[in-house]
């Protein structure tokens, strides 16, 4: 049944077709606006207002049904309404009939957040013209950023926190942004240095969710931010935090803009040293006058800045270039490196807007820098609290290079023997880098000495290494596709037996399994000398000797050699059958035929010492066979696995 008004006596529908299908001046549109008057309300009053307001009476509308509409959406209670729920307020103050009056009235009642809807992209030029005053008039506007201000953000700050706002109200917010926080003076105080930390650290997070809100306003916000204090920190922002969310061309202009930088970097590691080396400072500007001369200003006195009598400054600035590469490839260029490694928060892949070519590109790019930056490296003093270097910066170097030459693996060698001399202390490396850290750094460097051992892999993120060096728990964690590629390259007889023990770690298919086996010059022979002497070559626990077992009964033609030499108390766990499958022909099959029908063999056999673990679970079937058959003592376990 149609719900009616309690006023009216009309139903609701009935209400609305009046109010949609007559003129302004007819009586049924007057009666609608006489019921609209006396209603409770409610959704019902709510619905009837907005079509009279943006269908019926678009050109002339009474005040009190203004300010009825604007006050029932500025009256909600917090949390009763959605950011774009403003409709009614919206209707209201845009309408031909409301007054520039009685329109500042109501945004000055407005919350903030309610300020920023209702400045939405697409808010009339009058209503716009008037959030931005009402902006402007509240406070407070730019004072220098502090902790309590994230907190506690101002106007500003909450405008911009609407993401589809329109271009002026964006741009008054924008000019009314907290700026920097103010210096410390050099006598300062450690709270004052403490304040300053946390307030710079609050601007930076500003700008972080800024980029992010207004994805679409990037350019905008780089341009808006040039030669500001706020201009490296969005470029940061763009390239490190969220490029995936960044337009292609301005992405790869700003990684090009951030590699001139290095160039920066490069100069003043070069100037440090020549003046380290001995030259003084005129000498050392006439040394590099066209690099110097083709400066800006601003970058040339941040360059000459580091020519000095100061020790510390030199020997900053002597590794500069390093240093820059350094902290790129943990923060501006991660994501850059390493698309993959941006994830939501259930794991799935970011959506690029790069294309997979021009993230490429600048992975190239970059490892071209990288190069000139390993060129430049030296190794630190021994000093008695020297940390281990931070090495990812030549991962991704060593990711993205198109060939790696000899003279850039040895260079890179240097750089892995240089941190192996430091002292291993634990303790102080772990209250230094922290446990993760150090962690991380180890695991950084077994992936580099794979990379340089074996730089032709066609994925060089999964190198295995030097083939003569690989276990096979090492290819075991090779996807199959690496693991083919890899045998493709380095196939000989000793790879391949350690590739085939790697199918105990790591099951794969039977095919798999065969396709490596045949590769050996001696397949047949191969495998049974790896299954006769599987506790020396694969050691482990019952799950390698099922898995290594499973695989040899699945092999077609599987000889009786073969089953003899595999682990008794395993092969008969298997091969023996259960409730869900049948016996293994070829295990039943080298039984039967050894025991006859010799009933103290066959009681001797249920007695033999086999075991699920422990040194006698490596005892063959063969021998155990041959010993229940001629009565003599059963024989001794098998020599532990090599080291």
């Amino acid at each position: 049944m149609a719900q009616a008004d309690s006023k009216s006596g009309l139903p609701n529908e009935f209400l609305y077709a009046m109010a949609k299908g007559g003129s302004p001046d007819s009586p049924a549109v007057r009666m609608v606006v006489e019921r609209v008057r006396v209603m409770d309300a409610g959704s019902q009053r709510d619905n009837l207002l907005l079509v009279l307001l943006r269908e019926t009476l678009t050109e002339a509308a009474p005040e009190w049904m203004l300010r009825t509409a604007a006050e029932t959406d500025l009256g909600r209670e917090a949390g009763t309404y959605r950011s774009d729920s403003m409709k009614l307020a919206a209707a209201a103050l845009s309408h031909p009939s409301c007054s520039d009056v009685l329109r500042e009235e109501f945004l000055a009642r407005c919350t903030t957040p309610q300020l920023a809807t209702l400045g939405r992209a697409d808010s009339t030029d009058a209503v716009v013209r008037a959030v931005v005053t009402e902006i402007q008039r509240r406070g407070p506007h730019g004072q220098p950023m502090t902790r309590d201000l994230a907190e506690n953000p101002g106007t500003a700050q909450l405008i911009l926190r609407e993401p589809g706002l329109h271009d002026d109200v964006f741009a008054a917010a924008f000019a009314l942004l907290p700026q920097p926080p103010e210096a410390v003076e050099d006598a300062g105080g450690d709270a004052e240095w403490q304040a300053f930390d946390q307030g710079m650290k609050a601007w930076k997070e500003m700008w972080g969710w800024l980029v992010t809100v207004h994805a679409h306003r990037h350019r905008e916000l780089v341009d808006r931010a040039r030669d500001t204090a706020a201009e490296p920190i969005i470029r940061d922002h763009l390239l490190g935090t969220i490029p995936w969310d960044v337009d292609q061309a301005l992405l790869e202009e700003l990684a090009a803009e951030d590699l001139a930088r290095f160039e920066r970097s490069v100069l003043v590691t070069r100037l440090c040293r020549a003046v380290r080396d001995g030259a003084s400072a005129e000498e050392t500007r006439a040394l590099f006058t066209d690099e110097l001369g083709a400066l800006t200003a601003d970058d040339r006195r941040h360059v000459e800045g580091y020519l000095t009598d100061s020790e510390f400054l030199l020997d900053f600035g002597s590794r500069s270039a390093v240093s820059w590469m350094r902290r790129a490839a943990n923060d501006t260029w991660r994501y850059l490196l390493n698309p993959a490694e941006a994830t939501n928060h259930y794991g799935d892949p970011k959506t690029w807007r790069a294309s997979e070519d021009s993230l490429a590109q600048l992975g190239r790019r970059f490892a071209a820098a990288a190069v000139r930056a390993l060129e430049l490296w030296e190794a630190p003093a021994p000093t008695k609290f020297r940390e281990h270097e931070d090495i990812l910066w030549i991962h991704g170097m060593l990711l993205h290079l198109p060939h790696l030459t000899d003279e850039v693996r040895a260079k890179v060698r240097l750089v892995l023997q240089a941190d192996r001399r430091i002292p291993e202390d634990r303790w102080r490396t772990g209250r230094i880098l922290g446990w993760n850290n150090e962690r991380r750094l180890s695991e950084l460097h077994a992936a580099i000495e794979r990379i340089i051992a074996d730089p032709a892999a066609s994925t060089r993120r999964k190198a295995l290494g030097n083939p003569r060096q690989v276990s096979a728990r090492d290819l075991a964690a090779a996807t199959d596709d690496v693991l083919q590629d890899y045998l493709n390259r380095h196939a000989d007889d000793e790879l391949i037996e350690e590739a085939l023990l790697s199918f105990a770690h790591r099951p794969r298919s039977q095919a798999v399994f065969v396709d490596v086996l045949t590769r050996h010059s001696a397949p047949q022979t191969a495998i049974l000398k790896i299954t006769m002497d599987l506790r020396s070559r694969l050691g482990g626990g019952p799950n390698l000797r099922e898995a290594w077992t499973r695989t040899i009964l699945a092999l077609p033609n599987c000889s009786d050699e073969l089953v003899r030499a595999l682990p008794a108390w395993t092969v008969l766990s298997i091969g023996g059958g259960s409730g869900y499958s049948p016996p293994h022909e070829a295990v039943t099959s080298v039984v039967m035929t050894t025991l006859g029908e010799d009933e103290a063999a066959w009681a001797r056999f249920a007695a033999n010492p086999s075991s699920h673990a422990g040194p006698y679970a490596w005892l063959r079937l063969g021998e155990i066979l041959d010993a229940s058959r001629s009565g003599t003592p059963w024989p001794n376990p098998r020599a532990p696995r090599r080291q």
